[in-house]
């Protein structure tokens, strides 16, 4: 009777201990695999932020100083695109105003979303950062509150003029 019971007992913690092994094997591939999901996102974003500061910068001279300030740029604003001209049309207009969102990133992009972190309930913007040392403008734009606190993502940064993203330096 008693060796039965103490069978049971075993069996119960060879089960439990089966299921902690299991589970200590699975949390962390389960934890890479919703970073690998959520950077995946991010990246995207932050690389959509870069492509529509550079084009911002390029019709006004200077960054957009805030999330705001570069989608009503991007929803409302004009900007050339240049034509090729031949000899058939030479006396033609070389260019014609198109819409900058449409032309960087097409017609079905909805501007309104841009620099918000994907996955953040609280829809959370990146944070944005512009800098001006001795004329040259500096910007940096990263996730406030990374997934993971020991790889950050950003674009861009405050002390060299680069929009290189932290992840294309690895």
């Amino acid at each position: 009777m008693i060796r039965r019971i103490i069978e049971i007992v075993l069996a119960i913690v060879i089960i439990y201990m089966g299921y902690r092994l299991y589970d200590s094997i699975r949390e962390p591939v389960k934890w890479q695999n919703e970073k690998a999901k959520r950077y995946a996102a991010i990246k995207k974003e932050l690389l959509a932020v870069r492509d529509a500061q550079i084009v911002y910068k390029g019709e006004h001279g200077h960054y957009a100083k805030n999330f705001v300030e570069l989608r009503y740029f991007l929803a409302k604003g004009k900007i050339k695109k240049y034509y090729k001209l031949t000899p058939a049309n030479a006396k033609a207009v070389p260019y014609t105003y198109v819409n900058p969102a449409d032309s960087v990133f097409g017609k079905s992009y909805n501007v309104y979303n841009l620099g918000f972190v994907p996955f953040n309930k609280a829809r959370q913007t990146f944070s944005l950062t512009i800098l001006t040392n001795n004329g040259v403008e500096y910007m940096e734009v990263a996730d406030p509150n990374p997934f993971d606190p020991d790889d950050p993502l950003s674009i861009g940064s405050t002390v060299e003029p680069t929009l290189r993203a932290s992840w294309e330096n690895k």
